[in-house]
């Protein structure tokens, strides 16, 4: 590059074919399990204590997805239509050329049907589609999202090791995409990962907590709220939920610590960015029901929780006026009473905790409080 340049460069993405995010949906297990339970979307509103009224009508909500999105479209129709829901307007915006891509159906699946189904009143789905999961092409998946500004909120339910994303120059390029969403008061939820305190590398089995250790990338990003995973054992919250041992979460080993976290206490280290900010149900064990290809299946993991917690926004935003901005000024503002606070349960090594954790961030939400206090 020239070296007149140098200084107004800040990373250049697209010469690398290294980085790729991950789609991270773990299928429910087959046979006898400890926990043999799963979950559609009334059955969450039950557990985390949704209110009847605020739910997300006025908003536009935003998915970030990739490929062939015909079948999850449909798809979504379809759980609408088995759990008596709304129906919500779907807007598929492309980010690139038209890709026949159909692997990832399961996760967009559980973006769309549960980010509406947390907010079954939302004016409108925008649904960007990359054409592919490559670095280059979820980074212009991201900025058309933000410099559209038409969705105050949005879910990604993937990600890599941030020293890869690092390495290729998406991490620097992605976070002043997001930081500029920020400012124009837009907040991106993402999954923490399902490999525990590591990341997809070397091993990265989903459901498994074994990897390099480090976090997730972007759920690692200061201008991004990273969402980790709980079980639900049953019974009423905070009582019947711990965290979930595959849920994503630990300190970043390239972001610094933001201001918003910087007295959160609890089991926080300080000076670098802690991973996750909130949590959901994300074992597949207590799963989601979810329409794939037109069938009912279970899927888990965080890629659940991130559009969960998508749902959530959407139905707080609509009880302010839309005039939040970016939720995590919010989600560390709240009083404690807000969340359900997890403190059973780990992500090898990190242990839930009172108080904030790297297993399940500030906690699950009471949503009704939550929506409340903010």
């Amino acid at each position: 590059m020239p070296a007149a340049l140098a200084g107004d460069v800040s990373s250049i993405v697209g010469l690398s074919t290294l980085g790729q995010v991950q789609l991270a949906p773990v299928a429910a297990p087959t046979g006898s399990v400890s926990f043999p339970s799963s979950y559609g979307p009334k059955d969450f509103w039950s557990f985390y204590n949704a209110p009847a009224s605020q739910t997300g009508a006025g908003q536009t909500i935003a998915v970030l997805a990739e490929g062939d999105l015909s079948s999850p479209k449909a798809d979504l129709a379809s759980f609408e239509q088995t759990y008596g829901l709304p129906t919500v307007p779907w807007t598929t915006i492309p980010t690139g050329a038209a890709s026949t891509d159909t692997s990832g159906n399961d996760e967009w699946d559980l973006d769309t049907q549960y980010s509406t189904g947390l907010a079954q009143d939302v004016s409108s789905l925008l649904v960007y589609d990359a054409p592919s999961l490559s670095d280059p092409d979820i980074l212009a998946e991201m900025n058309k999202w933000v410099t559209d500004d038409q969705a105050k909120q949005a879910n990604f339910s993937a990600g890599e090791c941030e020293l890869l994303a690092d390495s290729d120059g998406f991490l620097t390029s992605n976070d002043q995409v997001l930081e500029q969403g920020v400012a124009q008061g837009q907040t991106l939820f993402t999954a923490a990962g399902d490999t525990g305190a590591f990341c997809p590398l070397l091993v990265g089995v989903n459901g498994v907590p074994a990897g390099l250790p480090g976090t997730n990338y972007p759920a690692s990003s200061p201008y991004a709220v990273g969402v980790g995973g709980t079980t639900i054992l049953g019974g009423p919250a905070p009582l019947g939920e711990i965290g979930w041992y595959a849920g994503g979460g630990g300190q970043s080993l390239l972001e610094a610590e933001p201001a918003y976290q910087s007295s959160v206490g609890g089991s926080n280290l300080g000076l670098r960015r802690g991973v996750p900010d909130v949590a959901f149900d994300a074992d597949p064990d207590s799963g989601f029901n979810v329409i794939v290809g037109g069938q009912p299946t279970v899927v888990g993991g965080t890629s659940g929780s991130s559009p969960s917690w998508l749902g959530i926004w959407a139905r707080t935003q609509a009880a302010h006026g839309g005039n939040l901005g970016f939720a995590n000024d919010t989600i560390y503002a709240e009083p404690t009473t807000s969340f359900n606070d997890i403190e059973i349960g780990t992500n090898v090594p990190y242990p839930a905790t009172p108080g904030y954790d790297y297993v399940t961030g500030r906690g699950t939400p009471n949503i009704a409080a939550f929506i409340a206090a903010a």
